[in-house]
């Protein structure tokens, strides 16, 4: 892997960073603000000629790469603070949700805009073969060969930023004994794996957090039927993977039909959230891993 980020100095690129349609707009005097915050000069202005956005940015990504600034920028700008005025414009009476709740479904939308921001800039790179991926708190450039190889720990898939990095946030809410959050967040992990899987093979499913419907689609689409040949304790092990998504998504839903709207208040012990996380994260490997043999 590598910390050479001069593959992101494209124009295509810095218009993903700066066009507001994945992650936050930024204006001339955004993108000097952030120069100053890492401690750069702004472009100064060419013969008289104020210097386009995309330029201004250009001439900070050769600074950041050159001190090894560019992961740090990075996670930056896909922070939670950065993208929260983005993020709260489009959540429905975001105002009349509890603080904790606040807090969930912006971490929800972050992760999501991540995943589509790493997305759309390996959809540019793909031309030099290079991907970048998030691993252990860092953002990195490598061959795309090989980053198809690598693995987190928590997840099979490298790629699928906002589960792995929701597991993170998760397990830190354990030892927080934010037990409701990690329900939640349990609960995230399933859903954001079924609708991966769905888009990955080209599927569309309406997106109102019926979680046991997503797991409907995906048990179709990868053709997950009970093989003849197998064990009857084994059938009797995959078949209770229904059943605790649904218990798990009902846990969430109890307080309301709107899977994202539950102000309801559920007292969950230390074991209990850890056994709910853990199932999640084995359920949500054990598709992934279904996924991906599928394409071979």
């Amino acid at each position: 892997m590598q910390t050479d980020f001069q593959a992101l100095q494209q124009k295509d690129i810095i218009e993903i960073m700066i066009n507001g349609d994945i992650v936050s707009y930024m204006s001339a005097a955004d993108i000097e603000n952030l120069s100053n915050k890492f401690s750069y000069k702004p472009l100064a202005t060419k013969n008289q000629m104020k210097q386009s956005r995309w330029k201004i940015m250009e001439e900070l990504l050769k600074n950041l790469n050159r001190d090894n600034k560019t992961s740090d920028f990075l996670n930056y700008i896909l922070s939670s603070t950065f993208l929260k005025p983005k993020i709260i414009k489009h959540i429905t009476n975001f105002t009349f949700l509890n603080e904790n709740d606040q807090l969930t479904m912006i971490d929800e939308k972050r992760l999501n805009i991540v995943n589509d921001f790493l997305k759309a800039i390996n959809k540019q790179l793909i031309y030099s073969e290079q991907s970048i991926i998030y691993k252990n708190g860092g953002f990195f450039i490598t061959h795309t060969q090989y980053a198809s190889t690598l693995s987190e720990q928590t997840i099979y898939e490298t790629d699928n930023y906002n589960i792995n990095e929701l597991v993170v946030r998760a397990k830190n809410s354990l030892q927080s004994n934010d037990y409701e959050s990690v329900v939640t967040k349990s609960r995230t992990i399933l859903e954001n794996t079924f609708l991966q899987i769905i888009h990955e093979n080209g599927r569309t499913i309406k997106e109102d957090g019926k979680i046991f419907k997503y797991q409907q689609t995906v048990q179709e689409i990868l053709n997950m039927r009970p093989k003849k040949d197998w064990n009857d304790h084994i059938k009797k092990i995959i078949g209770s993977i229904h059943t605790i998504v649904d218990s798990v998504s009902q846990l969430r839903n109890d307080g309301g039909s709107d899977a994202h709207a539950s102000t309801r208040k559920f007292k969950v012990p230390y074991a209990e959230a850890e056994l709910i996380l853990n199932s999640a994260i084995t359920i949500s490997t054990y598709y992934l891993k279904i996924n991906e043999r599928q394409k071979k």
